[in-house]
């Protein structure tokens, strides 16, 4: 990442203020906490007990997501441009996380309560590498219904 930084200063992932740098590492890294554990806790508990953990823990996630949203496109600087927690966070909840909970049938994240982050989604489903990078919806859901069923199973190769 900091070569990246060195080689690239008109278009940096990171911003160049030291408390945003650490700022958006830090959402970084607690979304992929949270995002993985919940999802995992989810697939291997599979009951409704799991279900609201998961739920209740990752509606508070995306709350505090949509404060550093609100008025902003992306997560970079500004709000203007692409980042890193857009990196990050784009491709752990809407494209990964959000259609595994799809193929389980739990509605974890509802457009009408989270509008800033619905908007973000939107946004970044318009940016060209992404649309190139992310598997069409339904195939990726079907993927996510087998992995969840593997994985639930206790199946040793579940992978």
């Amino acid at each position: 990442m900091s070569s990246h930084q060195r080689l690239w200063k008109h278009n940096p992932v990171l911003p160049q203020d030291p408390y945003e740098r650490s700022k958006a590492r830090f959402l970084g890294k607690l979304v992929d906490e949270k995002i993985n554990g919940n999802g995992y806790v989810s697939t291997v508990k599979q009951d409704e007990k799991g279900y609201d953990v998961v739920i209740v823990q990752t509606r508070d996630l995306i709350t505090h997501l949509e404060k550093e949203l609100a008025g902003k496109n992306y997560f970079g600087v500004g709000g203007k441009s692409f980042a890193f927690g857009d990196i990050v966070i784009g491709s752990l909840i809407p494209f990964c996380a959000e259609r595994a909970w799809e193929a389980m049938g739990l509605e974890v994240v509802p457009e009408h309560k989270f509008p800033e982050y619905t908007r973000w989604v939107k946004n970044l489903e318009k940016v060209e590498f992404i649309k190139d990078c992310i598997p069409p919806r339904e195939k990726h859901v079907e993927h996510m219904k087998f992995m969840g069923g593997r994985i639930g199973s206790g199946h040793p190769n579940f992978m």
